[in-house]
């Protein structure tokens, strides 16, 4: 959306697990079947326009009416940030998060304060990019992601919270690596890590590592799970006339 010079994949896909991790711990919200409005009993539009009221989720959120009993539905967790109202409004929802974009939060590299290096990215702080300016938003503060993620694990949430925050980082260069983020103490507490098999570790390390959990490695457990999403895809799409 701000037309940066350059982009980095990989750096992007550090940005969506993190996305991806976060909504582990979101909240549960009750999405009602037959038309039924949602609600949620604590947010409201005035909340939505003021960048700098108090957020806090509850573990559970229901409609703010209570539906008739002959009603269903299913549980589904609330992103940490809202898709719904198009990219516009995902920046926003980011942002009042996050906290709005600036050079102190999204700053020059340090490893190239000055000058722009062509091919890498890492020198683009967000005044640099093209488009930073033709958008602009409300300020709003950064908000504590703790306040978003309530199923976060009672036995160690700073834990789990500090590899969200790490790979939910505005500058790229400052994002968790996927190298550092396997090895996360997240992870390593157990003292046992399942890596792809082969994976290289070339810095030392106090736990030990597996390729196979229960005697499934890491291809066994992410096939079934890829295929079973490609086949909800397929059922979900329906065949276009040459009209559409």
């Amino acid at each position: 959306m701000f037309t940066p010079r350059t982009y980095d994949a990989t750096k992007t896909d550090l940005w969506s697990t993190g996305v991806l991790l976060a909504i582990f711990f979101a909240p549960l919200t009750l999405v009602l079947e037959d038309g039924w409005e949602e609600r949620e009993c604590d947010d409201s539009d005035e909340e939505e326009e003021d960048a700098t009221s108090a957020i806090s989720l509850q573990h559970y959120i229901y409609p703010k009416q209570i539906p008739p009993p002959t009603l269903r539905g299913a549980w589904v967790r609330k992103p940490i940030f809202d898709a719904s109202k198009g990219e516009i409004g995902l920046l926003w929802s980011i942002f009042r998060t996050l906290g709005t974009p600036n050079e102190g939060s999204w700053p020059v590299s340090a490893f190239c304060p000055y000058l722009w290096i062509p091919g890498s990215e890492i020198s683009q702080g967000f005044t640099q990019l093209k488009g930073s300016s033709s958008i602009v938003f409300k300020e709003a503060p950064r908000q504590p992601l703790s306040k978003f993620l309530p199923h976060l694990p009672s036995s160690e949430p700073s834990t789990v919270l500090s590899l969200v925050e790490g790979l939910l980082t505005y500058l790229p260069s400052s994002r968790i690596e996927a190298k550092a983020a396997l090895v996360h103490p997240w992870f390593t507490s157990d003292g046992v890590v399942l890596l792809p098999r082969y994976y290289p570790l070339t810095e030392r390390h106090t736990f030990s590592v597996t390729s196979s959990l229960a005697g499934y490695m890491w291809s066994d457990i992410l096939n079934p799970l890829v295929d079973e999403e490609e086949k909800c895809l397929e059922e979900s799409m329906t065949l276009r006339d040459e009209w559409d």
